[in-house]
């Protein structure tokens, strides 16, 4: 970066001048967060890695913050003008093929966009969620191509979070270079998701017997309440916003008790994500289970995880929203439900053994965003409505779309499927 700089004199113009070194600290910027991560970048280190003085920062940014947004707008903005392409042939998978090039020869960048920006706070997730959006229809298209039908948007939306939470898992474990081969298997995955043949709407479901927030917090243990306190706290405002002090205040337990439990902040975000974790697959997995017929089965899990998200709606936020803002270990906590659902997804293979072995990750990344979009918005009493879309999504590359159609809106026509 330093050799980048340009040379002073009078043949370098001002504007010139400027926008070199904001290249140069637009690539500070995805090495160092790539290394250290959002939270613990500092001006300081830009301003030593690029080679620009800190007068010359100041003068085009306000703060870190404002120069990690700006470089996001530049990596994201080729990625949105890509999507304009999508009623060309052959686009969607022109843009897959370069989306993973992308990846894999700048991992760092990657990293910025992926794994980082959703912990940067809520302009940077705004970010994110406008270049999502324009891109969903990319997504759609293969099986609507096949189709001969309209893409539908939520349907495109989920495949795309499902691509790029298959992409994200590989970064966060520096496993990149796996992506090229796995490049053919996720563009056969969308190529299996054509429109669904009718509207999958579900109706809102109030669980009966379900407990207000005071009312959990009234008879839940002190490390329950804590974990609580939390969630709610980081659903108010934000993870990165919430301290120590907020959650003793929530949850009425002197800040010397949370220190018995915990070791600092972090150490409650992870174990709020593992109770959630364990919470969802306790649901899900005796609902699956006491169902005969898989396709069913599949259905009756989903419905449990979208009604004990909506039951403890907090916790919700803080798995599907909050917990990219907390690293690593947090991150880590979400695995344990994503690997339920690729457990309940492996008899389909039996019934469809084509389809494509990376198909059952991408399903439980495309239900994550689908909470995500929803919870983003603080809809989570609506995620019930999710469940026949969410089987679509499940059972379509198993089954194909017209079954996984009957099956997910509950249709008699849905054929009886046993797997022992």
């Amino acid at each position: 970066m330093h050799a980048r700089k340009l040379p002073v004199g009078r043949g370098t113009c001002r504007a010139e001048n400027e926008r070199n070194q904001r290249e140069r600290l637009f690539a500070a910027v995805a090495a160092t967060v790539a290394e250290k991560g959002y939270k613990a970048t500092t001006v300081a280190d830009l301003v030593a890695l690029s080679g620009v003085s800190r007068s010359s920062f100041y003068a085009q940014f306000d703060d870190k913050g404002d120069c990690f947004r700006d470089a996001l707008e530049e990596l994201l903005t080729p990625a949105r003008e890509g999507a304009g392409t999508s009623a060309e042939p052959g686009a969607a998978r022109a843009a897959l093929q370069a989306l993973i090039e992308a990846v894999v020869t700048q991992p760092a960048a990657a990293r910025m966009c992926l794994v980082e920006a959703p912990g940067a706070g809520a302009e940077a997730t705004a970010q994110l969620e406008r270049t999502g959006k324009e891109m969903a229809p990319l997504a759609a298209s293969p099986g609507a191509a096949a189709s001969g039908r309209e893409p539908d948007p939520q349907l495109g939306a989920a495949l795309l979070g499902g691509v790029l939470r298959t992409i994200h898992r590989r970064l966060y474990r520096a496993q990149e270079d796996d992506l090229r081969r796995l490049e053919p298997q996720l563009w056969e995955w969308l190529g299996r998701y054509p429109p669904p043949p009718g509207p999958l709407q579900g109706r809102r479901r109030q669980e009966p017997g379900a407990l207000s927030l005071q009312q959990r917090l009234a008879v839940a243990k002190p490390t329950e309440r804590l974990l609580q306190a939390l969630a709610v706290e980081a659903a108010a405002k934000g993870y990165s916003q919430v301290t120590v002090d907020d959650i003793v205040r929530r949850a009425k337990i002197s800040k010397r008790d949370f220190y018995r439990y915990f070791r600092n902040r972090k150490d409650a975000l992870v174990a709020a994500l593992d109770h959630s974790s364990a919470a969802l697959v306790a649901a899900a997995m005796p609902a699956y289970r006491r169902t005969p017929e898989w396709p069913q089965a599949v259905r009756a899990a989903l419905v449990a995880i979208l009604a004990t998200s909506a039951a403890e709606p907090e916790f919700a936020q803080l798995r599907a929203v909050e917990a990219y803002a907390g690293g690593r270990r947090a991150l880590a906590q979400l695995e344990p439900l994503r690997e339920a659902i690729e457990e309940i997804l492996e008899p389909g293979y039996r019934l469809a053994p084509q389809t494509p072995a990376v198909a059952g990750e991408a399903v439980a990344g495309a239900l994550d965003t689908l909470l995500w979009c929803r919870l983003r918005r603080r809809r989570a009493a609506t995620l019930p409505e999710l469940a026949p879309l969410a089987t679509y999504i499940a059972l379509a590359p198993f089954l194909g779309a017209d079954e996984a159609y009957a099956v997910a809106v509950g249709s008699a026509a849905a054929g009886t499927i046993v797997i022992s």
